[in-house]
Parts: structure tokens; sequence; C-alpha cells
């Protein structure tokens, strides 16, 4: 019953991916519809500024036609999901620190502005002096992967630093991973052969016994840490 469920749920979440899609051509299609009936309607008008509204709309419409286009052409079984974005500053010190920050609004403002996504914050480290060493926010919406996952990589800045008096010249680095959420369908196995356990005891507060495991995915290179008295 548990299964039905789960599959039950992943349908409709389905359905409502490709209704969403549908309905979105069919507005793009009923609009241009509209515009073009109304060009024609005022094809000998002399008044300028209805003439830059309509022409101001068109450019909206060709823009959302453009990013339509687009969508239809991903090809990751996952480019519909929602996604993770991870930002980590690298070599530049506060410089890098600051280059997480300007980097986390352009794709907050990307996000939400250009694409209507939502934007919410699961993780960030404040930097030393200014900015963040890393944050991850959570870029909900339909195809937020699709459109987010090409961003992965090293992104370099090179500007006149203003945390330098000297007005010097620096070259900053941050790191932007970007993954899916996945959902119930996705059968993720932890072998044991990837994990590498170590378990330290100590003597705590009181007299306690302080026991703390770690645990290491080899190839991912994480480790997690568990304290307990």
């Amino acid at each position: 019953m548990e299964d039905d469920a789960e599959k039950a749920k992943s349908l409709l979440s389905e359905r409502s991916r490709v209704s969403a899609v549908l309905t979105s051509f069919r507005v793009l299609e009923k609009e241009h519809k509209d515009l073009a009936e109304l060009a024609e309607m005022i094809s000998d008008s002399d008044d300028r500024d209805f003439l830059a509204t309509i022409n101001a709309e068109l450019q909206s419409l060709k823009l959302r036609i453009s990013q339509k286009k687009t969508e239809c052409m991903f090809s990751h079984e996952a480019d519909a999901n929602s996604c993770f974005l991870t930002i980590r500053s690298g070599a530049g010190g506060t410089e890098s620190s600051d280059w997480v920050c300007m980097l986390l609004r352009m794709y907050t403002k990307w996000a939400e502005s250009f694409h209507k996504f939502t934007v919410e914050t699961v993780d960030s480290v404040d930097g030393e002096e200014t900015g963040l060493k890393a944050v991850t926010v959570k870029i909900c919406g339909i195809g937020a992967y699709g459109w987010a996952r090409t961003e992965s990589g090293i992104h370099r800045l090179v500007r006149i630093s203003p945390f330098d008096h000297a007005a010097k010249r620096h070259t900053s680095f941050a790191s932007v991973e970007v993954s899916p959420v996945v959902d119930h369908e996705i059968d993720i196995k932890i072998l044991e052969k990837d994990l590498r356990i170590d378990t330290y005891r100590a003597s705590g507060a009181g007299g306690s016994m302080l026991i703390k495991l770690k645990v290491r995915f080899v190839s991912l290179a994480v480790i997690r840490t568990l304290s307990s008295y």
C-alpha cells in the first residue's frame, strides 16, 4: 500500500508538471494571437505611446517564447525538479567571502525575478570579516534544476578590492554546485565499503564518558561527526 501511495504521489506530481507546461504554452499562444490582432487594428495609428506599449509587450512575449524553447531542449531526467545550489568561497580570503555574497544575490534575483522561482536559505557559514564562506539555497519551481545545473563549476572575480587600502587588483574564486531535489523513486544505496567509521572515547564533564563517532564517505570526501555522553 505504501508503494502504491508513493507511485500515486509521483504520478500526480508529474501530471501537475505537464499540466503547467501545457497551460503556459496555451497562454503564450493566446497572447500571441491577441497581439497580432491588435497590431493589425492599429497598423495606421500615430499614437507613439500606445505603439511603444505594444512593442514592449511583444518583446516580453518573444523572451518568454525563447525560454520555453530552451526548456523543450532539457534532456536530464531531473531537469524539471527543484534544486539545491551551494556556493563556497575559494582562494582570496575576505574577497572570496564577499564574492560568495555577490553570487548569492545574483542567483536569487535571477531565480525570483526572471523565472518566478522561490528561494529559501538552507544553510550558511559567515566569513571571518565579512560575507559568507559558504551558503546553500533551495530553488523551488518547475525546471529550476534544468536552468541552474550548467552553473556548476568555479567562478572567478577580478576587481580592485574595496578591502585593500592600496587599491590593488585582486582575483577571487568561488565554487558553485547544483544538485536536483530528488523524489522517492530514486533509490540511494550506501554501501559499507564506501564508509570509514572511527569511534573515539574520552572522559567528559563530571566523570561522564564521551563517545564520538566519525563517519567518512570515502568517495565523496564528506565527513559527519556525532558526539554523545
